[in-house]
């Protein structure tokens, strides 16, 4: 019994970590004319709380144009990237922005 409860005790916290964990997989709706990129990343962790890490200098130009009524949040960001020569990696359920970098997913 007391083993029972030292395991429950310690499964807490990882099972609310991991409830935490956002899902860059989930649906969302996005029309954006003409919109800047930083500007669609504070819209999409508005609607979602997934975070899209970016370096400033590699987007200030970007614009996005994107009309859908459901797309996966990882899908929109790469459309949005789309001929830009960045790169978006789901990365610990939110998302980075790179300039072709692979991430390691485990060691």
């Amino acid at each position: 019994m007391k083993y029972c409860l030292t395991i429950i005790l310690l499964l807490i916290p990882i099972l609310y970590l991991e409830a935490q964990v956002q899902d860059t997989e989930i649906s969302i709706e996005c029309h954006y004319n003409d919109m800047a990129f930083q500007d669609f990343c504070s819209d999409v962790f508005r609607k979602t709380g997934i975070y899209i890490f970016y370096l400033e200098n590699n987007v200030k130009e970007l614009r996005v144009s994107l009309n859908t009524d459901s797309i996966t949040v990882l899908a929109a960001v790469r459309e949005a990237l789309k001929g830009s020569g960045l790169e978006a990696t789901d990365w610990h359920g939110n998302i980075l922005v790179t300039s072709s970098l692979k991430l390691l997913k485990q060691l």
